[in-house]
């Protein structure tokens, strides 16, 4: 099991905002969103799979990003930074919540996907 980047980025606004999330989430056993178009995921696949499950959501003047990544990962926002948990999953300290904007120490565990 291997875990991925996945970000993505809309040319435009897209009917498709929520079909692309629901599609990243049921793409491997586990998911966390960091940021509203970036996630991580634990999956079996392999990038190109990914990439070609998500393909049909976007458009061509879209971009996407799959990459394999190590548990640890730094963010740049507030000192923010991605860490492993006993679990396999990654905790984020000091996360902006997007919609609040309150800062809080959110717990961005990967999740079950499903």
């Amino acid at each position: 099991m291997r875990l991925f980047l996945i970000a993505y980025d809309l040319a435009r606004s897209s009917p498709h905002k929520h079909a692309i999330a629901a599609a990243i989430m049921n793409l491997g056993q586990a998911w966390a969103r960091p940021l509203e178009t970036t996630w991580y995921v634990r999956s079996e696949s392999s990038e190109g799979e990914i990439q070609h499950s998500l393909a049909g959501l976007l458009d061509p003047e879209d971009g996407l990003i799959v990459q394999p990544v190590s548990e640890g990962a730094a963010m740049g926002e507030h000192g923010s930074t991605m860490v492993p948990t006993p679990k396999g999953g990654c905790r984020s300290h000091g996360q902006r919540d997007r919609v609040s904007g309150r800062i809080a120490a959110a717990d961005l565990s990967l999740r079950a996907a499903g």
